[in-house]
């Protein structure tokens, strides 16, 4: 298969570059960026750019294809710094998961961890209600997918930690 439009995956990421050649034909949905607020997403990063790819990605000229290219992608970005909307990162993230499940994503990409942002600040009871909400509130309460990272960012997944990090 090559994925549905009718499917939407929310990949919440530090960003998503919407017009790389990658995504040539692929159909956003409602981009908001939660550290403005505002539906016109910033960069602070290029990792969701990545991720995106990996899921969507068209087979086009470019040296891959995505797992599902013909699904639709609801990019929303944060920036790994507390701004003045926010008391805290977890607050942020929370918001970010609102956003997507209240405005129809299917599926939730969180391929970010704690210790990305920092160790120990993101754990969080309104982190854990954002998540419960997705998962038993989304699409109209059925439920949404939820998807985070196991690993992200070791050398290895065999590596002598083993670590899986929260919240995955």
């Amino acid at each position: 298969t090559k994925g549905d439009p009718n499917v939407t995956v929310a990949v919440i990421d530090s960003d998503l570059e919407m017009e790389h050649p990658a995504f040539s034909n692929t159909n956003f949905v409602h981009p908001y960026d939660c550290s403005t607020k505002h539906s016109d997403i910033g960069a602070y990063g290029n990792h969701g750019t990545k991720v995106a790819g990996i899921i969507a990605a068209n087979p086009n000229d470019s040296i891959m294809a995505g797992i599902a290219p013909n699904v639709s992608i609801m990019p929303i970005v944060y920036t790994n710094t507390i701004i003045k909307n926010y008391k805290s990162h977890s607050e942020m993230i929370a918001s970010c998961i609102f956003w997507a499940v209240d405005h129809g994503e299917d599926v939730l990409n969180c391929s970010w961890r704690e210790r990305r942002i920092k160790k120990g600040r993101l754990r969080s009871a309104l982190l854990e209600d954002a998540i419960q909400y997705a998962l038993f509130e989304g699409r109209n309460g059925k439920g949404c997918i939820v998807v985070f990272a196991g690993g992200n960012g070791e050398t290895s997944l065999w590596s002598s930690s083993k670590a899986i990090y929260y919240p995955a």
